[in-house]
């Protein structure tokens, strides 16, 4: 399925926040069932995104006609004790329910896949929540395979998948596509 011309995934902005928060108590909400989580308030998560930040965590959002339709939380970690080289970890990748199958997630993917590049790491790893059939079968679908607790793939091989082009800043619709092979 062809991506749609106006899907951009760049670093969030503080405008951004607004509409991820909305996003994020969205997906807090649909996992609660699973999770025992109580939903929490707007200005809880804009303090727990800032902190992310403030932490070195990086906050993608995906934008589609000028809203705001799916983020990505990842981060840089390590090197550390035995790991020679950085990992990427994503610490959480939500789509609107409306925006899926569009390419959003694999446009967010590619975006954590870049990074992943750019700072060396030969792996990019997943932490789906638990109970999330959904996110599981993604990440699966891309690579990731279980492993101590985590989904890992090596960026290579998600690179493979994704077929990503050079890219720096900002992603676009037609990037996104080459990168897919426009699905």
């Amino acid at each position: 399925m062809p991506l749609p011309a106006s899907v951009v995934v760049r670093e969030a902005s503080e405008t951004d926040i607004a509409e991820i928060v909305v996003l994020s108590a969205d997906a807090r909400a649909s996992t609660a069932s699973v999770t025992g989580l109580e939903p929490t308030t707007d200005d809880e998560l804009r303090g727990h995104l800032s902190l992310y930040m403030a932490a070195g965590g990086s906050v993608w959002a995906a934008d589609l006609d000028g809203r705001v339709v799916g983020f990505a939380l990842a981060r840089t970690v390590g090197p550390h004790l035995f790991a020679e080289a950085p990992g990427i970890v994503i610490d959480t990748i939500f789509v609107d329910p409306a925006a899926r199958r569009a390419g959003v997630g694999h446009a967010l993917v590619a975006r954590v896949a870049q990074a992943a590049g750019d700072v060396g790491a030969p792996f990019v790893y997943g932490t789906p929540q638990a109970g999330s059939r959904t996110m599981q079968r993604f990440l699966a679908r891309l690579g990731f395979a279980p492993s101590l607790g985590y989904r890992v793939v090596p960026t290579a091989s998600l690179a493979a998948r994704l077929n990503p082009a050079p890219v720096t800043g900002a992603i676009d619709a037609s990037a996104v596509a080459a990168m897919t092979g426009g699905a």
